[in-house]
């Protein structure tokens, strides 16, 4: 015969305690929420000390340079360009086609690279520029012949210095 444990029922069961998972649980995220709210803090220390640093640095800046600054800003904003673009349009002949136009303000300079059909045009097109009472001078740079085109036109840079208003 076997023997039958004995059965106990409580119907006013008492209330147990919060297992230990939830007090993990509940730790965990204390812990998280005071990491998160320390890298909020941290994170703003930052930002504040970088712009204080900008601050700095632009207060301990030279009147100097602060003065060449906007002169050559002064400089770039004073480039005729409108007579520049003109001259080059005007030197530009029928078997000549512009490809790029890379002013240097700074400089006073533009190179200019194009395409021509033939050497001739090439050098009736720098000796327009060098011509043009905008530039104080125009020097081929470069040229190649573009062999892979069946026309084998002429690739060229010139560089050209335009006159200053001084």
């Amino acid at each position: 015969m076997r023997i039958v444990p004995r059965l106990q029922l409580d119907f006013a069961a008492r209330k147990r305690a919060m297992p230990p998972g939830y007090w993990l649980l509940a730790a965990g995220a204390f812990c998280a929420l005071l990491a998160g709210l320390t890298l909020e803090e941290r994170l703003a220390a930052a930002e504040k000390a970088a712009a204080e640093e900008k601050a700095r640095r632009i207060a301990a800046e030279k009147p100097a340079a602060a003065v060449q600054r906007f002169e050559a800003l002064d400089r770039r904003l004073a480039t005729p360009w409108g007579m520049i673009l003109t001259a080059i349009d005007q030197a530009v002949a029928d078997h000549v086609v512009l490809l790029s136009v890379e002013p240097d303000a700074e400089k006073g300079r533009i190179q200019i690279g194009a395409e021509g059909k033939t050497a001739e045009a090439m050098t009736s097109f720098v000796s327009a520029l060098a011509n043009n009472a905008a530039f104080s001078s125009a020097v081929l740079v470069s040229h190649q012949v573009r062999a892979e085109d069946q026309d084998k036109p002429l690739r060229f840079t010139v560089a050209v210095q335009w006159r200053t208003g001084k």
